[in-house]
C-alpha cells in the first residue's frame, strides 16, 4: 500500500483548513455563552422619609446564547436585601430587585449592589441607587464636625440643623465637652433652621482633638442631640495615618503561615506642607519592628513601611513609639505611636 505524498501546495492547503477549523471552532465557543446587558445600571429614587422602604428592580438581559446565571450578589448597606432569577435563559430578560431600608440613613444616600455572573466578558455588574432621606432632625453636611488644619491658622465649621416635622423644633442652648475648642448656636429660622458653628483657636498645638457638643432642644426625641469634634492640628511635617495600629495578631496563625507576616505589615507617609526635607533617622523602641522607608535622599513626602519580624516578637501589648528625625530646623522630630496585640 503506498502513502500519499503532499507537496509545497498541498501541505499549504491543509494548514488552511485546519486554521479554518480551529477559527470555526473558537466562534462557535465564543458564541456559546452568556452575555449579560442592563439597560439602566442606576436609580434614583428622589427624596423621602426616613423609615420609607425604598424598591426597585433593575432589567438583566441576557443577549448571548447560553443560559445566564447569577452567581452571587454583595451589598453595600446593612439595610439592603436583593432577590433575582439563578439564571436567566438566552434571549430573555430577569430582574434583579433591590429592598433598601431608610431607618438608619440620612441626606444623600448611594446604595450599591455588584451582581456577579458567568459572563466571561462581564463577569460583574454594578447596581446603583442614589437619593436623599430626610430624617426629622437632619444634621447638614454630616453629624460631626471634621476639621484638618496647620498649626496657627485656626477654623470655623459650620453644621446645619433642619427640622423637618411639622412641629417646631427650639433649642434651649448648648452644652461642650472639650477644651480646644468653642461652640455657639446661630437662629436661621426660629422652630425650623439652626446652625451650630465650631470654633478652633489659632494657638492650638499639633496633635488630635476630640470632644463633642450637645444640642438641647424642647423636643421629647430630640431633647439632645450630640455632634462629635475631631480635630487634626497638623505641623510643618506631619505624618498620615496618625499612628501604626497592628491590632491582635495570633503567633500560631503566623507559624502556620510565616508568610502572612507580609500581609500584616503597616505604613504611613511623612509630608511637608512645602517644600523638600531628609530624614535622618526612624528609630523605635520595640525592638520586633523593622522599618524602611522610601525614598533615599530629598523628598515631599515619604513611605515609611513598617514590619514585624517573628524572631523578636514575643506575646502581649505593643505599646510603644517610631521617633523620626528630620533635618527641618522648625519640626526637628515626628513620633509615631504604635499599638497591638501578640496573642
Amino acid at each position: 500500500m503506498m502513502t500519499p505524498k503532499f507537496h509545497g501546495r498541498g501541505k499549504a492547503a491543509l494548514v488552511v483548513v485546519a486554521a479554518a477549523a480551529l477559527c470555526f471552532a473558537s466562534q462557535v465557543g465564543a458564541a456559546d455563552s452568556p452575555k449579560a446587558f442592563v439597560p439602566a445600571g442606576s436609580y434614583d429614587f428622589g427624596t423621602v422619609k426616613q423609615g420609607e422602604r425604598v424598591s426597585h428592580c433593575f432589567e438583566l438581559r441576557n443577549q448571548g446564547s447560553a443560559p445566564l446565571k447569577i452567581e452571587k450578589m454583595q451589598l453595600t448597606l446593612p439595610k439592603m436585601t436583593a432577590r433575582a432569577a439563578g439564571s436567566i435563559p438566552p434571549g430573555k430578560s430577569g430582574n434583579v430587585c433591590i429592598d433598601l431600608g431608610t431607618d438608619d440613613l440620612s441626606l444623600k444616600v448611594k446604595a450599591q449592589a455588584a451582581v456577579f455572573v458567568n459572563d466571561p466578558q462581564q463577569p460583574q455588574i454594578p447596581l446603583v441607587m442614589t437619593g436623599v432621606v430626610k430624617s426629622p432632625v437632619d444634621l447638614v453636611p454630616m453629624g460631626a464636625v471634621l476639621a484638618s488644619i496647620w498649626k496657627g491658622d485656626g477654623a470655623e465649621r459650620t453644621i446645619t440643623i433642619v427640622n423637618n416635622r411639622p412641629r417646631p423644633l427650639h433649642i434651649r442652648g448648648i452644652e461642650t465637652e472639650g477644651q480646644h475648642f468653642t461652640a455657639r448656636i446661630q437662629t436661621e429660622k426660629s422652630g425650623e433652621v439652626y446652625k451650630l458653628v465650631v470654633s478652633i483657636p489659632r494657638d492650638l498645638a499639633p496633635g488630635h482633638y476630640t470632644g463633642s457638643v450637645y444640642v438641647n432642644t424642647d423636643s421629647t426625641r430630640y431633647a439632645r442631640i450630640r455632634v462629635p469634634i475631631n480635630i487634626l492640628v497638623k505641623s510643618e511635617i506631619y505624618t498620615f495615618p496618625l499612628g501604626v495600629n497592628f491590632r491582635s495578631i495570633s503567633l500560631a496563625q503566623v507559624d502556620s503561615d510565616p508568610s502572612s507576616l507580609a500581609y500584616l505589615a503597616e505604613w504611613f507617609l511623612v509630608k511637608k506642607r512645602a517644600g523638600k526635607f531628609r530624614i535622618r533617622s526612624i528609630t523605635s523602641d520595640l525592638p520586633a519592628l523593622d522599618i524602611t522607608r522610601t525614598p533615599e535622599g530629598e523628598s515631599n513626602t515619604f513611605r515609611v513601611n513598617v514590619v514585624l519580624a517573628r524572631d523578636r516578637l514575643e506575646p502581649g501589648r505593643l505599646d510603644g513609639k517610631i521617633r523620626v528625625l528630620t533635618d527641618d530646623p522648625a519640626v526637628p522630630e515626628v513620633t509615631v505611636p504604635v499599638s497591638g496585640e501578640i496573642r
